[in-house]
């Protein structure tokens, strides 16, 4: 099992880079052809095959050309600023109710509820449809919600994530070289577009993820309380969430001291019973709370057993992970996996690509629990030509 593992986490090589940015071109190509078969002017095929030529152009180009630095700086601050104001532009001028997708309303329902002490996951929002969001993710979306739209917060998180990648990459041609794989991403820029918040809450997660490496390790009473309060948030957001937590904290934990443990599960379990009691308080009857609650609804696109073998995979390769290089690449392939089962299960139970897909059976901004970790783990390769390991793993 460990030379399983040296074998696959031990390269820095192009063909790992290539391999990576494979996984990020069929994913974002297959959601361009999805939706260009909604139009009827040009063959989707070749809208598809375009996207994807431009794709490996741009990163082709970015990778074997060489700048100054001030002008990748320059390059960075001014296409962020321009995609930041592009993205509040959107949330402005799309008409949200037009949207034939509800995540935007489902979240908006929840806390509209939320706010006139009812049962938030027996609100409707304007398809009809219930929030399968946990506790946390309504607390999220609130300040947005009072600045007039929640989709604001997919232009908060992409601040966020300007901030991870300045904060952890030096050079300014690494981070243009990220900033060009999520704002060229279709599927980030659909979910912008749609206001969901999938991808802004698998950006927040590899912030806590990066920043608990990077100065949150040692076994202080404070990091502990952090720590504990970032994973118990981060799980009441959604419950795939389970994986990356796991294999970012799992074996942490085990080493800690006795009471440190106590004192990050106290933590933990206070905060997880504070927010299920603020969100399930109005919940009517027993029988009102198994027709409508969350679980149900984000457990509905993987069967269990599937769901239980990525959750017990994640746990197994939590104790073999050395640096942080693995913890990341760890994050997008079982996080991979977990979407991929989810849409074979989806294509053989309505009987092929055409419903599960292009007929949206299978919800394949799923792909965006992965988008996170997929585009820092490319850039992290590109970066490993020129700089060392900087998060406090030991260097391989």
């Amino acid at each position: 099992m460990d030379n399983f593992l040296k074998l696959k986490f031990s390269s820095y090589s192009k063909r790992e880079i290539g391999l990576f940015f494979l996984i990020y071109l069929v994913i974002n190509t297959l959601v361009i052809y999805k939706y260009a078969t909604r139009q009827n002017y040009i063959n989707p095929a070749l809208i598809a095959l375009l996207y994807g030529t431009f794709l490996i152009l741009v990163h082709f180009m970015n990778f074997k050309f060489r700048f100054k630095e001030k002008t990748y700086k320059w390059l960075f601050f001014s296409i962020s600023s321009l995609f930041l104001i592009f993205s509040l532009w959107l949330n402005i001028h799309v008409d949200k109710f037009a949207l034939q997708v509800d995540r935007w309303s489902a979240m908006e329902a929840g806390i509209k509820a939320l706010f006139h002490n009812e049962y938030p996951y027996s609100a409707l929002d304007h398809m009809k449809g219930q929030t399968s969001n946990l506790p946390a993710l309504i607390f999220l979306g609130i300040p947005f919600y009072l600045l007039g739209d929640v989709g604001y917060l997919q232009s908060f998180t992409f601040v966020v994530f300007l901030i991870i990648i300045s904060g952890y990459f030096k050079s300014f041609r690494i981070r243009f070289s990220a900033l060009l794989l999520i704002i060229f991403s279709s599927t980030y820029c659909y979910d912008i577009y749609v206001k969901s918040d999938i991808i802004s809450n698998f950006i927040i997660m590899l912030a806590f993820i990066v920043i608990s490496e990077k100065y949150l390790k040692k076994d202080t009473k404070k990091n502990i309380i952090i720590n504990s309060i970032g994973c118990a948030l981060l799980l009441m957001t959604r419950l795939v969430t389970i994986i990356p937590l796991t294999l970012a904290l799992l074996k942490r934990f085990l080493k800690m001291k006795i009471k440190n443990k106590a004192l990050f599960f106290l933590t933990f379990c206070l905060l997880v019973t504070i927010s299920f009691y603020v969100v399930f308080k109005n919940y009517g009857s027993l029988n009102n709370f198994m027709r409508f609650n969350p679980f149900y609804l984000q457990n509905s696109q993987l069967p269990f057993y599937l769901s239980l073998f990525c959750i017990v995979l994640s746990l197994i390769y939590s104790f073999y992970l050395k640096s942080f290089k693995e913890l990341i690449k760890a994050c997008t392939l079982i996080l991979l996996l977990t979407v991929i089962l989810s849409l074979i299960a989806k294509t053989v139970e309505f009987k092929g690509f055409q419903n599960s897909i292009l007929n949206s059976k299978f919800d394949i901004s799923y792909f965006n629990f992965v988008s996170p970790f997929l585009i820092f783990y490319v850039t992290l390769l590109h970066d490993k030509f020129t700089c060392k390991d900087k998060i406090g793993y030991k260097q391989e």
